[in-house]
């Protein structure tokens, strides 16, 4: 019996937000365990990391997600889920461009212009203006995990709504 769409949403998260939170708190620590503490601004800071991690991280994983969802739809091993009306997130995801690459820059900006910006506000407010390269490490894995986690779940519908119908002509 196939999954429901939450169920895959959860599978997908909790696959995306440990894949990521293990790959990325892995590389940085590789390049930032020895090095001088990292600060929140400034050219080498935390902030411009998270925004440009994120804004990558986010169009990447938009690509593959994509991509794989729309394939399970035409294929018909997943099925199409169409956008609820009234649905503030179905509302918005209504609105994007049918061309994946221009949703993932979309979801992208997301990650640059809201979730790094918030994220900077959250340690400015809770007093950390620099960390350790070792403790940012941890912070960007658990932050990029989270990040994936949590944007993996529009990705999905998206797609799913988005797609080819199996036996349906979009011609």
């Amino acid at each position: 019996m196939a999954n429901t769409l939450a169920e895959d949403i959860r599978k997908e998260a909790l696959i995306n937000g440990c894949a990521n939170a293990f790959f990325n708190g892995l590389i940085a620590w590789w390049l930032l365990q020895d090095s001088e503490p990292l600060g929140l601004l400034g050219s080498g800071g935390m902030l411009v990391d998270l925004a440009a991690t994120g804004f990558i991280l986010v169009f990447i994983v938009t690509l593959i997600v994509v991509a794989i969802n729309r394939r399970k739809v035409a294929s018909g091993e997943v099925a199409f889920c169409g956008l609820e009306q009234g649905n503030a997130l179905h509302g918005l995801l209504a609105r994007l461009p049918a061309k994946s690459w221009l949703t993932g820059l979309l979801f992208g900006s997301f990650a640059l212009l809201v979730v790094a910006p918030a994220t900077g506000l959250l340690l400015w407010l809770f007093g950390v203006h620099s960390l350790p390269g070792s403790q940012y490490a941890i912070f960007k894995g658990v932050w990029a995990g989270l990040l994936a986690a949590l944007m993996v779940g529009p990705m999905i519908t998206y797609a799913r709504a988005t797609a080819s119908r199996p036996g349906v002509s979009t011609a």
